[in-house]
């Protein structure tokens, strides 16, 4: 199945400027089922981290 191009209206409202405070890492997201929640990191160095398990207490 092909993926589709994501209109640029939504692109536009699903994209936020942030300023960068100096953290080392930045939450983009979180995705999969409740049992077993990833995330999306942004790290420091401008690359992407995925499939960290995340813990909800």
């Amino acid at each position: 199945m092909a993926q589709e191009t994501t209109p640029p209206q939504v692109a536009q409202q699903a994209t936020k400027t942030t300023h960068d405070l100096g953290g080392a890492l930045t939450l983009l997201g979180t995705f999969g089922s409740q049992s077993d929640l990833q995330a999306l990191l942004k790290l420091r160095n401008g690359k992407t981290a995925h499939g960290c398990r995340a813990v909800i207490q």
